[in-house]
């Protein structure tokens, strides 16, 4: 059979299915009319309330309400034609795979077969159409799919595919749009709608339909629905009827299988759900409904002022001296200027500040010709009074509120145009002085977030993040910021701001009901916070509109309002759930693109080559050396921005520290484009803890992409862990260093300092902390620790640069931000650091030019490293080349023939003048104060260069011994002349001079002089020579040790640390590595004027193997 007899023989199948459809469309049981088959009034009755309920049903889920709906159907029907209401009925139950031909009869709709004929339509009439188009299952399943593939419609494609799977293959299906046009006939509409080539569901069908057979269809003309009345005009008194026709036609062939991504009309229509409603009635908006009950026609005061800006925004257009200068500045001529004005300063003013006012991107063109206000005509105005109205209950006077477009004349969009035209806003802001802004798309939320400067302050995510959130910002565009402090702010012109979707989108893009819910819950948010608002105003005094205190302390109180904890949650569910639906492929992209009421952008190389020159240019370089005046100057004005990529960068990295940013930025090289580093510094912020653990196999070096991965994390972890365990020692985990390690990593940040700012420090037994800095790339910390405080000995503490506690010093604090301990805050100097270890210092300074502080004590030349020995051996020169020197660390009377040690060292800064600078003067002075704890550290100093050797028992002398530059250390003997009772340890023995190692001397002892005593038996330590008389008949250990050590080959390494700790006094080691170690007991004996340890047999008695050789006796 050829194909010709074949595509005959389906219309012939088709003829005969058409003719069967269509008796049971009339309600025939067989074309005889000579019988009675028609259904009585009881059973049509039953099918008009289906057909109603049926249609209602479908606009509830497009969250919709058809007002006409009785007076559209009751339209349609004609008895005597066909078109009854079983009929339309079961039109609306498959319109899937009802014919033209059917369908036709049950709408009485004339079917146009030439499309390129048009025959005239009147302005006046409304005419409904709908476009058609045939295919066998099996292509519209091809078709479908490569509509999905092409322009993601999932929703659609998901609903479409489901029904095609449930017909035969060889079945006819019919895809179908529904429209309506008043200024052209439907023939003329359709070909304008595909020569445009608009990206809407039925554009984007019709391209792939066109690409894989041709364009075949055909259009049904709705004869009975024609309305007379003009289709998107607000005043026209059919308006509603002309919508709820478009509505009710789309619905009744269902919305779901029909190529319109809109639910109908002209103007849109929103009805809250249950649960939307119920979040909506918890909320008490009394004070907000009163105020636009009273709203009157603007403040002529502030119209003429604002006129005025109005006025300077043409000269400034004028000034540029491009080519559309003069027709813009045309466009700005006094009549127009006068409305723009009058709109601006709509509203009612109180307290000196206008308290509601919205921000809008453009103005159409219909309005800029019309000269008409946004809510007059517009469709983007209409659904805007729609939304509030229904929220605050039909308050009329919301539409007489302030309002002003971003764009206030429709002009080219410019980079140079618009500085002018946020200007021009900013100063009408401030001259209303505005407490609440509402901004309707994305434009006026981006110039908002900005502070009113420039037009980067917010991204296009993080938009989408922000809808229906309330936020403060500035509109103080005159404030300095480069020449404030840091955490100086404008002291006027503060407002809150809530960020509204462009009402446009859902007039031009799809009027998806999430979208309209979410628009709904925006502005029910933003009514709690007007009614917050104008309840503070109310008060007076002390709320000032326009100061930062006014508006954080209205968004604290809006937190504690009746119905917001409920109405944020919703809130936050429908932002997600429209962010959800505007998915990021490429039909996310356009959507987005309608979303914010802009133009779709198509990416490509050459236009990511210039968005990343345009970045680079903005942001710009780091200028002046690292913390000069000019850096300084630029990380104030760039924090001020508020850009997004910065926003990024404190929110993430530096946990909302300003300080920590701008320490950032401060420290960058010079020259070094700051977008770029920027972005570096995020993706460190991100997995930089990353960049020393193992990566998984595959991938090369640099590459983080695994990180997104939960379980390749998770295998990098355990792969760290068990490398670092293998490469520690046997025993290594002991259950004691298992709790101190926890304890230490509960307590301390293990990264190291770039920042005094808040730095989490863990002080140990002996008052110090331990900790590392980074400074210039390199790791630094200084083994000894700093000393901190006794008093906070095993406590968490913060180390913290504030300079409005102190300029030159680092303080402490605990977790609220008080200063420890609070009985005697510890400070340390920034002179101490110095001293101490220079690259603590050079933190501290780098912290300080954070803040931008100016101190002496901080002004040192930075690449100056503080070196002890420099002054130390000055003075030794000076003072001990000729023989020991004795000298008082503090004037006495006891011993006036002695010169302090400070008179000493003054003598030395005279004796060598300019060889010793003034920031080394500043910090021996400062080291050797009272303040600073006297001489201990400088004593230590010393001993570094020249030891001598201490004799006690005087504290307040202290003598160095001869000096001589080429002795070996530690070997200076004093003269016989000299009285050792007035000498002192003037510094501490060699470090691990006291550390016992070798306990074999200790078991030596106790084998033979206590291996037989009984448990509890005690021995005596004595260290004062003193305390063997008040324990007569007490065994005392270092006799017994001295006897027993001689009897076996131990060396004088074994020895030493044992005779160290007796002739120092040192017993620490002494008592943990031998006594504690091996059970015995140990104590102090309860007398100060002694020193003196008793020690107690352990039980059992058992003393260790002794692995030393008994010495042969001569």
């Amino acid at each position: 059979m050829s194909s010709a007899q074949q595509q005959q023989q389906q219309q012939q199948q088709q003829q005969q299915i058409d003719n069967d459809e269509l008796a049971e469309l009339l309600g025939l049981t067989q074309l005889d009319p000579t019988e009675d088959t028609f259904l009585n009034d009881s059973d049509v009755m039953v099918q008009e309330q289906q057909l109603y309920e049926l249609i209602r049903d479908r606009a509830c889920e497009s969250q919709i309400e058809i007002g006409a709906l009785e007076q559209v159907i009751c339209s349609l029907i004609q008895p005597a034609a066909g078109a009854t209401i079983p009929a339309i009925l079961t039109l609306a139950q498959n319109s899937l795979q009802t014919s033209d031909v059917v369908l036709s009869k049950a709408l009485q709709s004339t079917i146009i077969e030439d499309i390129p004929s048009a025959a005239t339509t009147s302005q006046d009439n409304t005419v409904y159409y709908i476009r058609s188009i045939s295919m066998v299952v099996e292509e519209a399943l091809r078709l479908t799919d490569k509509y999905r593939d092409t322009f993601y419609d999932d929703a659609y494609c998901d609903v479409l595919l489901e029904m095609l799977a449930a017909v035969p293959d060889n079945q006819i299906v019919y895809f179908r749009y529904v429209g309506c046009t008043s200024a052209s006939t439907p023939q003329e509409r359709h070909l304008d709608d595909i020569q445009s080539n608009i990206p809407t569901r039925f554009g984007n069908f019709y391209s792939i339909l066109s690409s894989h057979r041709g364009a075949e269809l055909c259009i049904h003309q709705i004869d009975p629905l024609t309305v007379k009345g003009e289709l998107g005009k607000a005043s026209d008194s059919q308006r509603v009827l002309i919508d709820s026709t478009e509505q009710a036609l789309i619905h009744l062939l269902d919305r779901k299988v029909l190529l319109n991504s809109q639910p109908g009309g002209y103007f849109r229509s929103y009805v809250p759900d249950e649960q939307t409603r119920s979040c909506i009635n918890e909320l008490n908006l009394t004070t907000v409904k009163a105020y636009f009950s009273g709203i009157s026609m603007g403040n002529q005061v502030q119209n003429d002022a604002i006129e005025d800006h109005f006025n300077e925004l043409r000269e400034d257009i004028e000034g540029m001296g491009t080519a559309d200068s003069d027709r813009y500045k045309n466009m700005l001529e006094p009549t127009f200027i006068k409305f723009l004005a009058q709109q601006a300063s709509g509203g009612l003013s109180i307290g000196g500040g206008m308290p509601f006012m919205i921000f809008a991107k453009d103005i159409t063109y219909s309005d800029f010709r019309n000269v008409t206000r946004f809510f007059d005509e517009s469709r983007a105005g209409d659904i805007t009074k729609l939304l509030a109205s229904d929220i605050l209950g039909g308050s009329v006077g919301f539409s007489m509120s302030c309002f002003h477009d971003l764009w206030c004349i429709p002009c080219k969009r410019t980079k140079e145009l618009l500085p002018h035209f946020i200007s021009c806003a900013a100063k009408i802001v401030r001259t209303l002085n505005a407490q609440l802004i509402v901004t309707l798309g994305y434009d006026p939320a981006v110039v908002s977030f900005s502070q009113f400067r420039d037009w980067y302050g917010l991204g296009v995510k993080e938009y989408s993040d922000a809808i229906g959130i309330p936020t403060i910002t500035n509109a103080n565009t005159n404030f300095d910021y480069e020449n404030a402090g840091y955490d100086d702010e404008p002291l006027d012109y503060w407002t809150i701001v809530v960020p509204h979707l462009d009402p446009g989108s859902v007039s031009y893009g799809p009027g998806h009901p999430d979208v309209l819910r979410l628009m709904y819950l925006t502005w029910a948010m933003t009514f709690l916070v007007l009614d917050t608002i104008l309840d503070m105003n109310a008060e007076g005094h002390p709320w000032v509109p326009g100061t930062k205190t006014f508006a954080e302390e209205a968004l604290r109180r809006l937190g504690e309002r009746p119905g917001y904890a409920v109405l944020k949650m919703e809130l936050d569910l429908a932002r997600t759930a429209v962010n959800v639906w505007r998915s990021t492929d490429s039909s996310g992209r356009r959507e987005k693109a309608i979303f914010r009421g802009s133009d779709y952008y198509v990416f490509d190389s050459e236009s990511g080559t210039l968005a990343q020159g345009k970045h680079f240019m903005r942001y710009g370089y780091a200028q002046g050396e690292r913390y000069s005046e000019a850096r300084v100057k630029q990380t104030k004005r760039l924090q001020a921005t508020n850009w997004s990529v910065f926003r990024k960068q404190l929110q993430g990295k530096y946990k909302n520290d300003k300080a920590l940013w701008r320490a950032w930025l401060l420290d960058l090289e010079q020259g070094r484009n700051i977008y770029q580093a920027a972005l570096v510094d995020i993706q460190l912020g991100e997995y930089g803890h990353f960049t020393h653990f193992p990566k998984p196999p595959g991938f090369p070096e640099g590459d983080f992409s695994w990180t997104n991965d939960e379980e390749l994390v998770n295998w990098s972890h355990q792969e760290q862990a068990r490398l670092m365990r293998a490469a520690l020692p046997p025993g290594f985990f002991t259950r004691e260093r298992q709790q101190y390690a926890a304890l230490r990593n509960g307590y301390c940040d293990r990264g190291a300092v770039q920042y005094f700012i808040k730095v989490p420090i863990w002080v140990g037994a002996n008052g110090k902390a331990h900790f590392t800095v980074l400074l210039d790339g390199q790791l630094h910390s200084y083994g000894g620790g700093i000393t901190i405080s006794a008093d906070l000995a095993g406590t968490k503490v913060y180390l913290d640069y504030d300079p409005s506690k102190s300029k030159n010093s680092l303080v402490l604090k605990n977790d609220n931000d008080e200063l420890v301990p609070a009985h005697n805050p510890v400070t340390i100097h920034s002179l101490k650091l110095r001293a101490l270890f220079d690259p603590y210092y050079q933190v501290m300074r780098k912290t300080a030019a954070i803040y931008d502080v100016q101190d002496e004590t901080l002004n040192a030349n930075q690449e100056a490293v503080f070196q002890w020995d420099h002054v130390i051996r000055l003075f030794l020169q000076d003072h001990c080349s000729q023989g020991p020197v004795q000298m008082v660390t503090k004037p006495s009377n006891k011993f006036q023939g002695l010169r302090t040690f400070h008179q000493l060292l003054e003598d030395t800064f005279r004796i060598h003048g300019d060889a010793i600078t003034e920031d080394e003067k500043k910090v021996w002075r400062h080291q050797t104060s009272s303040e600073t704890g006297g001489l201990r550290q400088v004593k230590e100093q010393f001993d570094h260069v020249f030891k001598s050797r201490p004799i006690e028992n005087n504290k307040h002398i202290w003598t160095i011994g001869q000096y001589d530059p080429e002795a070996v250390p530690g070997t200076e003997a004093f003269p016989f002349n000299l009285d050792p009772s007035k000498l002192t340890v003037s510094i501490s023995s060699q470090k691990g001079g006291f550390t016992i190692k070798n306990v074999e001397p200790f078991i030596a002892w106790w084998r033979e002089n206590h291996m037989n005593s009984d448990p509890g038996t005690q021995v005596l330590l004595d260290y004062s020579g003193d305390s063997r008389q008040l324990y007569p008949g007490m065994d005392e250990f270092w006799a017994g040790f001295a006897a027993a050590t001689q009897h076996y080959e131990f060396t004088e390494e074994d020895l030493k640390p044992y005779r160290n700790t007796r002739d120092y006094k040192k017993p620490q080691s002494l008592n943990k590595a031998c006594f504690a170690n091996n059970h015995w007991g140990i104590q102090k004996v309860p007398n100060k004027d002694i020193i003196a340890w008793i020690a107690t047999v352990p039980t059992p008695n058992n003393p260790p193997e002794l692995n030393v050789e008994p010495r042969v006796a001569e």
